[in-house]
């Protein structure tokens, strides 16, 4: 195959690739909620719910391990058993759970749709990463976990820079800034600050880019 012939091709593949993805005001105004309190959690004894704490706490266990595993697993099988564990998670929260226990089922949801939304970049199924950050945006919004949605902007953003989507990716971490507030721990200012120079440097806004540099 000749260069032309394979940059033509790529150049079909990054326009099928776009074309799959949500941009603009359709990627952004649906995330806007995230941004308010969640609804409440409804409130049932735990003897009513279908999953006891103990179930809950192996749950969480086998998360951090998902979250471990590194090389010597195939990427393919990897996500498998990351989505195979995020469709069980999703499948308890369809039953009324006491909301502590509801709330940390919201937290492992969030961390297994990340993660496979991480696999899925590496892989470079980017409308499939696309759909399991939102599903961990939504899933951490029910969670009350403001950080963690945050940080899930900011892979967003990465993502959307990564296409050459420098407005989408300056427009998600704005989204995270309004979001955690002038409270959040320094750390993730600084996460979310480098996001955004990086977006203003890839549109060339000089002034812009060292203003969030030494907001960093």
């Amino acid at each position: 195959m000749d260069t032309a012939h394979a940059q033509m091709l790529g150049r079909r593949d990054a326009t099928k690739t776009l074309a799959a993805l949500a941009l603009g005001p359709a990627l952004t105004e649906p995330l806007e909620p995230w941004i308010a309190e969640p609804a409440a959690l409804p409130a049932i004894a735990d003897r009513q719910g279908t999953v006891t704490e103990a179930e809950v706490h192996r749950i969480e266990t086998a998360t951090r391990a998902l979250r471990s595993w590194d090389s010597r697993f195939r990427l393919g099988i990897r996500r498998k058993a990351v989505v195979g564990q995020l469709n069980e998670v999703a499948e308890l929260l369809k039953d009324p759970q006491p909301a502590a226990l509801a709330r940390r089922l919201f937290t492992v949801l969030a961390e297994l749709a990340k993660i496979a939304a991480s696999m899925s970049y590496d892989a470079g199924l980017h409308p499939t990463a696309q759909r399991y950050y939102v599903f961990a945006l939504r899933a951490s919004h029910q969670a009350g976990d403001r950080l963690f949605g945050a940080n899930v902007l900011a892979d967003m953003a990465r993502q959307m820079l990564d296409l050459d989507r420098p407005a989408e990716a300056l427009d998600l971490v704005r989204l995270a800034l309004d979001g955690v507030g002038a409270t959040a721990p320094g750390r993730v200012t600084a996460m979310l600050r480098t996001r955004e120079a990086w977006a203003y440097a890839a549109t060339r806004r000089v002034q812009a880019f060292h203003r969030a540099v030494g907001q960093a």
